[in-house]
């Protein structure tokens, strides 16, 4: 279920399940669910960086938006907070190798998803999954590529819509192999 709302977003609580994004031909503002919300569960966004550390995200909402955070990530016992944050890291990494210029080998691409869907962060495993398009059709592994570009699509397409920037430029990397693939 996709929930569509305008401004009115900036009254949600803070929650790492949901994606807000800024549509700037249309100068609106939607905010997407990347689970199932049921009837009468309050709506809440995300306010402090992802990949950051439990520590610096608890730091970060307290100082700059006075209250401490009780979500699910924020009050995981030691030992899984820890695994947390590892992982975390290991994505901040992999995204800084990606932004970078890196090519991605194969398995630090599904390293990288797995830490994504593990933790639950829909919007770092859209663009994992965009940065292994790109390195898949580099490396002329064009049908993979196509799979991950399909799933790409997908996945923005549930957090932004089908008409946001990177919505469309999934489509158009997924129409881009498909000829190459069957250049009839």
């Amino acid at each position: 279920m996709r929930i569509y709302l305008s401004c009115l977003s900036a009254l949600a609580d803070h929650d790492p399940d949901s994606h807000y994004h800024f549509q700037f031909s249309t100068f609106t503002g939607r905010l997407f669910a990347t689970r199932d919300i049921p009837q009468d569960e309050e709506i809440s966004v995300t306010y402090a960086p992802l990949l950051a550390s439990g520590e610096a995200r608890r730091k970060a909402l307290s100082t700059k938006y006075r209250f401490d955070c009780l979500c699910e990530t924020c009050t995981l016992p030691p030992d899984l907070a820890a695994a947390s944050d590892r992982r975390r890291a290991q994505m901040s990494r992999f995204d800084a190798f990606v932004r970078g210029g890196g090519m991605p080998s194969y398995p630090m691409l599904m390293d990288a998803l797995k830490d994504a869907e593990r933790e639950g962060l829909a919007s770092e495993r859209a663009h994992v999954l965009l940065a292994g398009t790109k390195a898949l059709a580099r490396s002329r592994q064009l049908e993979t590529a196509l799979d991950w570009a399909k799933r790409t699509r997908e996945a923005f397409e549930l957090l932004e819509g089908p008409d946001s920037f990177y919505s469309t430029l999934a489509r158009t990397q997924e129409e881009a192999m498909l000829k190459k693939m069957d250049p009839k």
